[in-house]
């Protein structure tokens, strides 16, 4: 099949923004279970605790161990992704413009991604955790998010911290979490912590404000309880649009976040 410029310089946009959309990840896409398929709504069994039998005597009976099962529906929302440019010549020459159209196109569904995820979050009816010190975020804070997780026997593995900016700066300003026992973190020099006390900490500037207690929404959970259902992932169309006398890269795609099991533990931070 013979193809034109225009046709070219389509198939490489198109094919630049389904790499970013799966190289350039949301910041928290990686901290839930990915699920695919087909339907609009997938249902994700959820499960129980079975228990074992030690020792069983002779003819005894084993105890009765049915996995007490449920399902949560997580149904997908559909992105759409507009975006308006004047110059085809620009687009179909010019492999910069097309770079930086593809990085604005997938960064405004990766927002939408975090939103999602952060709803999810959000539906917990979990009670606020008090902090050692009031509104505050420090070593001793996450120590304590960190122990109610163990409390309700969540694994240390794939446990991740979402904090506010008033959380990071809490973190900063404490200096044992600056300390050099921390430094291959090296908080101070890259402003960022990697794994403070097994979570991973992610800064986020779009938390949910909760009034009552007041401040932004932190939250500490593991990566099985929040499902990130994806079944039509982003796709793009270019065409011409004739009530707007320009062109435009639609990009569209189907995903949503879920709770799946609800032991996210949350405290709120003062900005």
């Amino acid at each position: 099949m013979a193809y034109t410029l225009d046709d070219v310089a389509v198939e490489e946009f198109s094919a630049r923004v389904t790499t970013l959309y799966q190289q350039e990840t949301s910041l928290l896409r990686d901290s839930c279970t990915y699920y695919s398929g087909n339907g609009l709504t997938m249902n994700i069994p959820t499960f129980g605790s079975v228990t074992a039998t030690v020792n069983k005597a002779a003819n005894a009976a084993l105890t009765d161990s049915e996995v007490p099962a449920a399902q949560v529906a997580v149904t997908a929302n559909k992105i759409h992704v507009p975006a308006y440019f004047d110059s085809l010549d620009q687009f179909t020459t010019n492999v910069s413009y097309r770079e930086n159209l593809a990085k604005a196109v997938v960064a405004a569904a990766m927002r939408e991604v975090d939103d999602f995820i952060l709803t999810a979050l959000d539906a917990t009816a979990s009670s606020a955790v008090t902090m050692p010190t009031a509104n505050t975020l420090n070593k001793a804070g996450i120590a304590k998010l960190a122990s109610l997780l163990m409390a309700d026997k969540v694994p240390m593995a794939n446990r991740t911290l979402v904090v506010s900016v008033g959380a990071w700066e809490d973190m900063i300003a404490d200096t044992t979490l600056t300390s050099s026992d921390y430094m291959k973190d090296k908080a101070i020099a890259d402003g960022y912590f990697t794994n403070v006390l097994g979570f991973k900490v992610i800064p986020h500037t779009e938390t949910k404000v909760t009034a009552t207690p007041t401040g932004r929404e932190v939250y500490a959970f593991h990566k099985d309880m929040i499902a990130l259902y994806e079944p039509a992932p982003l796709t793009v169309k270019v065409n011409y649009s004739p009530d707007k006398d320009s062109w435009v890269v639609l990009a569209s795609g189907m995903i949503n976040a879920g709770l799946v099991q609800d032991k996210v533990k949350w405290a709120a931070i003062a900005d």
